[in-house]
């Protein structure tokens, strides 16, 4: 079975996405600059206001995949701003590494 893509986050359940309650220091999240307390609304285009539906994602993505996230939404026009496009990670092999992260 192939190794699983990753993001570096642990959620908390927040109104209309999930709230990124902590971040791997060496996962991708993190290098995209997404910061703790941001409000995350899609990966790739898909709406995840559960961590049930984030882990679904994942799933579906392999390592060196395209990752886009919508972080927001903004105070100004209400909209969601989108992170750089990156590519997705791995997850650790060491499950030490990546025990409890999305």
């Amino acid at each position: 079975m192939g190794r699983k893509a990753w993001l570096g986050v642990k959620f908390e359940a927040a109104e209309g996405g999930l709230r990124v309650a902590d971040l791997a220091p060496f996962g991708p999240a993190a290098a995209l600059g997404l910061e703790k307390g941001a409000l995350l609304l899609e990966i790739n285009g898909k709406p995840v206001s559960e961590a049930s539906a984030a882990s679904a994602v994942l799933q579906e993505l392999k390592p060196g995949a395209p990752l886009a996230l919508t972080i927001g939404p903004r105070a100004k026009d209400g909209k969601g701003q989108k992170l750089p496009a990156a590519f997705a990670l791995p997850r650790p092999a060491d499950e030490a590494l990546s025990a409890g992260w999305q």
